[in-house]
């Protein structure tokens, strides 16, 4: 067996690392992505990447002895990752703006999740606006437990309470929309996905 192919550095104009991909196929190694476990990086549209993660939950997902992964297999993933914007329509439509084919490869991955991660902020802005029920700009705990429930999350009081205190800037117990962000990537890290 050949050693693990090393990664290249994709950057953009400024010099700024945007992107990691595997070495060509034909390379000793070819196609193998190995990343450090929390790589983050920001894409050229603003969106940060961790790399290590989604190069292990493209791994667990691809087909077996390929280096690509079904389209078929993304809703799967996403869940897998912790994501709710799940919505079929919506999901094709963002895969087709990388590929028209059935089989996505790392790099095509990469670039559908930053489409995906704007997409999910905008649906996440949609949410927030509908139980930010006083009209505030911020929602309050109760309005937060009741969004979450509608996002299929189960919002248990300790890891509500934990997340909303490592998010809550000012403290004041509100959440703006930047702040409901971060909260709903800190609150998928405490359950584990």
């Amino acid at each position: 067996r050949s050693a693990p192919a090393e990664l290249t550095a994709v950057e953009s104009e400024g010099g700024k690392l945007v992107a990691m991909k595997p070495a060509p196929l034909d390379s000793p190694g070819g196609g193998e992505v190995k990343a450090p476990s929390s790589m983050l990086t920001t894409t050229p549209g603003g969106v940060l990447l961790d790399l290590g993660r989604l190069q292990n939950a493209f791994k667990r997902f691809k087909v077996p002895d390929s280096g690509d992964l079904n389209r078929s297999d993304l809703p799967e993933l996403l869940r897998y990752l912790g994501h709710v914007m799940l919505e079929e329509s919506a999901l094709e439509a963002l895969i087709g703006q990388v590929t028209r084919f059935q089989y996505l490869d790392f790099e095509e991955f990469l670039s559908f999740m930053e489409i995906y991660a704007a997409y999910e902020r905008d649906q996440f802005r949609v949410v927030f606006d509908k139980f930010d029920e006083d009209g505030s700009g911020e929602i309050c705990v109760q309005e937060l437990k009741k969004m979450l429930t509608e996002l299929n999350y189960m919002p248990m009081k300790n890891m509500l309470k934990e997340a909303l205190q490592s998010v809550d800037v000012d403290g004041n117990g509100q959440l703006a929309f930047d702040e409901l962000v971060r909260f709903l990537k800190a609150y998928r890290q405490a359950e584990g996905f």
